[in-house]
């Protein structure tokens, strides 16, 4: 292109490398046409495109065209610490004497003599990539301040490009990753449901049986602590049987105006026992402005009763466990908080909190806190969790006040 071309010429083929670049959604497309384009533009005998890990110094991405084939079969035509050297100048660079230049790499092939002079122009890519892009010549010869910028200007906008490639790939693979495991789901919840029907016939007659059996045992005997814990654990596995038939459901909430402050309430009095039993304190700090909103009772009396129950597991007579309910009437949403001072939870946990089928306890089923997730999410709510080990666990729930209001339920001090 060196004083071949025009104004014109510069502007008509620079809007063309821009437009077939932004048309594309994955780095080597992009890579293949800028280094085809601006090897004919400046009538070179080769260009390169090469990205680099910043960190680990890898070479990820290596395109080329004429002369530049020859690194992209061979190897990278710089190494990592050039490149980072040239990105962090950001800067085009002009490298005219090759065989005293550290920062190129020999190439093993017979073309090799042919290269004489590099033109490098640095990718300003973000995060963890570094790249440039190199134009390579036969011959020696001058490149005007006008060529150096355009250069520099197509680099400028390939980095946009290659950005919007990589978040689009990005989300790309998040999306087949989520629609895999929501297959996954999928079939397991009708597995799930399958099992639960054919198993809850059969405990339902041994229980009954059992129940029957323990009544005529002696109260003295060895057989009555026996069937006892028949009795237990086959209670215990018709629980599971429960919580899989609530997972693989999945029901449309039956909404009616109702209030969080009372629900909880309610849920709070049936685990009253419990919280004796454990010897655990309990503070209340109910909002006296919430409104009436439509809810499923059922739905959010499960949620509030798994997250208490698992508080009391994790203090055990050994802290306390706070309740909190706020209404912002700038963002119509009511706050649920459910903290505890117990043995709190590793981050690996905390991660895999909602995933169904984990759990940490010996006993656990995994499927607890998945049911009340997408309980909050059938109410177009969010639960968020905090969490360190020996420092508690905060779950906090935040639910948008749809659907006509009452006046605000006043709390009875």
């Amino acid at each position: 292109m060196s004083g071949t071309l025009s104004v014109s010429a510069f502007y008509y083929t620079f809007r063309d490398i821009i437009r077939l670049i932004h048309a594309c959604a994955r780095v080597e497309d992009i890579a293949e046409i800028v280094v085809v384009k601006i090897a004919r533009a400046f009538e070179a005998q080769g260009a390169l495109l090469q990205l680099y890990h910043r960190q680990t110094g890898q070479s990820l991405t290596r395109v080329g065209h004429g002369l530049g084939e020859l690194y992209q079969a061979a190897g990278p035509l710089t190494g990592s610490e050039a490149v980072l050297e040239i990105c962090a100048g950001q800067k085009v660079v002009v490298l005219d004497a090759l065989g005293q230049d550290a920062r190129v790499l020999p190439v093993e092939s017979d073309r090799a003599s042919e290269v004489q002079v590099l033109v490098v122009a640095p990718l300003g890519l973000q995060e963890e990539l570094a790249g440039i892009i190199c134009l390579i010549f036969d011959h020696p010869q001058d490149f005007p301040p006008e060529e150096v910028e355009f250069l520099a200007a197509v680099a400028q906008q390939c980095t946009c490009a290659i950005d919007k490639a990589r978040l689009i790939e990005k989300q790309q693979q998040q999306f087949d990753q989520l629609a895999y495991q929501t297959e996954r789901l999928t079939a397991l919840g009708r597995m799930a449901a399958g099992v639960a029907h054919e198993l809850n016939n059969p405990l339902s007659s041994i229980l009954l049986y059992s129940s029957n059996m323990l009544k005529k045992v002696p109260a003295d005997s060895f057989l009555h602590e026996g069937m006892g814990i028949i009795i237990q654990e086959t209670k215990r596995c018709k629980t599971i049987i429960q919580e899989l038939q609530d997972f693989s459901r999945s029901k449309e909430p039956k909404k009616s105006l109702g209030n969080i402050n009372t629900v909880l309430e309610k849920v709070i009095h049936l685990l009253e026992n419990e919280f004796r039993r454990r010897a655990v304190r309990l503070h209340q700090d109910m909002g006296n402005n919430l409104p009436d909103m439509l809810i499923d009772v059922g739905q959010m009396q499960q949620v509030f009763a798994n997250l208490l129950i698992n508080a009391l597991e994790a203090v055990d007579g050994k802290g306390e466990i706070t309740v909190r309910t706020h209404f912002d009437e700038a963002k119509r949403a009511v706050t649920i908080t459910i903290a505890d001072t117990g043995c709190g939870m590793p981050p690996e946990h905390l991660r895999r909190i909602f995933e169904p089928f984990f759990s940490s306890k010996a006993k656990g089923t995994g499927l607890g806190l998945a049911v009340t997730y997408g309980f909050i999410m059938n109410h177009q709510g969010d639960i968020q969790v905090e969490s360190e080990p020996q420092q508690g666990t905060r779950f906090t729930i935040t639910l948008p006040v749809i659907g006509p209001e009452l006046e605000p339920h006043r709390t009875t001090p």
